[in-house]
C-alpha cells in the first residue's frame, strides 16, 4: 500500500489504526500492476474492516474506503461486510486529474470524488471515537472470514483455504 490513512490512538492504547488506503501507479504502469494494486487495496480494506468488527464497532453499513490512482485516473471504492463471509467491493466513482489548469470540469469532478473519500474516512474515524461503545450489529462478529494473502513473486503458493471451495453453515 502506497499511502495509509491512520487514526492515532496513542493516548489511549499506544497505537494507530488504519482507516483507508491509497495505491498510486505511474501513467505508464502495465495493466497487471494496476490490477495487483486493486487486489492489495481490497485485501488491506478487508483487514481494516475485520479489525473494526473485532473491536465491536461495525454495522453492515460500515464501508472502508480505498482510492486507486493510476496515471491521471482516480477510482474510489469501498468495501462492506454485508452477510456472513460476504465482503462486497463497491465502485463509488471516478475522476481524472486535470491535464491543464483551464479544465475546471475535471477539477470539480476530482474535488467531488476526494470529498466523498474524506467523508468515508470521517465515518470510519467516528467509529474509532466511539471507543467504549459496542456498536456492532447483532451477529456481525460471526460474519468475518480469515484473510488469505496471495504470495509475492517467486514465492510458493500457500494452500488455499477451505472456504474458497465450500460454504460453512
Amino acid at each position: 500500500v502506497d499511502l495509509r490513512i491512520v487514526y492515532d490512538r496513542i493516548r489511549k492504547s499506544k497505537n494507530e489504526v488504519d482507516l483507508a488506503n491509497v495505491e498510486v501507479a505511474k501513467p505508464t504502469a502495465p495493466l497487471h500492476k494496476i490490477a495487483n494494486d486493486k487486489v492489495k487495496l481490497f485485501i488491506e480494506s478487508k483487514c481494516v474492516l475485520d479489525r473494526i468488527v473485532s473491536e465491536n464497532r461495525a454495522t453492515t453499513s460500515t464501508a472502508v474506503p480505498a482510492l486507486q490512482i493510476s496515471g491521471r485516473n482516480v477510482q474510489l471504492y469501498s468495501l462492506r461486510l454485508v452477510e456472513k463471509g460476504l465482503y462486497v467491493a463497491v465502485w463509488e466513482g471516478a475522476a481524472a486529474l486535470p491535464g491543464t489548469p483551464k479544465n475546471v470540469h475535471a477539477l470539480r469532478q476530482l474535488y467531488s470524488l476526494l470529498a466523498r473519500f474524506k467523508a468515508s474516512i470521517t465515518r470510519v474515524a467516528d467509529l474509532e471515537l466511539a471507543d467504549d461503545q459496542d456498536t456492532n450489529d447483532p451477529g456481525i462478529a460471526d460474519f468475518t472470514r480469515p484473510t488469505w494473502i496471495p504470495p509475492r513473486e517467486n514465492e510458493r503458493l500457500p494452500p488455499l483455504p477451505e472456504y474458497f471451495f465450500t460454504m460453512s453453515s
